[in-house]
């Protein structure tokens, strides 16, 4: 492309970008397809995550020692807070798929992005599409 094409409107380049960002777009999705499937395989290969083990006193401390408690807080104060200070609830119930069943949730997450992909892909192409047939319509001045 000569500096003459650019400088002139003899040429558009309009459908020129319109195809480089098709390209780029399509390079875009199936980067993003391909590390949401890496993602997903990685979490299916992880092991569940069990219960961690109940605290529990000491049974070595004497019977006669005499130990400072502090009080236990209540039910309530146990529950982590979340910004505007309500429950967490369900950013807990979300992740329990991912804590309890990885396998799962790692095929959940490979159809969730594969399902995305094609959906990205049929919107890029519709509108790279479009682009084309109004630069298609000819010109009534």
């Amino acid at each position: 492309m000569a500096a003459t094409d650019i400088l002139s409107l003899k040429t558009s380049m309009a459908e020129r970008a319109i195809r480089w960002l098709y390209a780029l777009a399509l390079i875009l999705i199936a980067l993003g397809v391909i590390f949401g499937v890496w993602r997903g395989a990685m979490l299916a290969s992880r092991a569940p995550m069990t219960n961690p083990p109940a605290m529990t006193a000491s049974t070595n401390a004497p019977a006669n020692a005499m130990t400072a408690q502090a009080p236990q807080p209540s039910a309530q104060a146990m529950r982590p807070m979340g910004p505007r200070g309500f429950y967490r609830g369900r950013a807990e119930r979300r992740f329990f798929m991912m804590r309890r069943h990885p396998m799962q949730a790692g095929i959940f997450m490979i159809i969730r992005t594969l399902v995305g992909g094609f959906i990205a892909l049929m919107i890029v192409r519709i509108l790279a599409e479009l682009g084309l047939a109004i630069l298609a319509i000819p010109r009534r001045i």
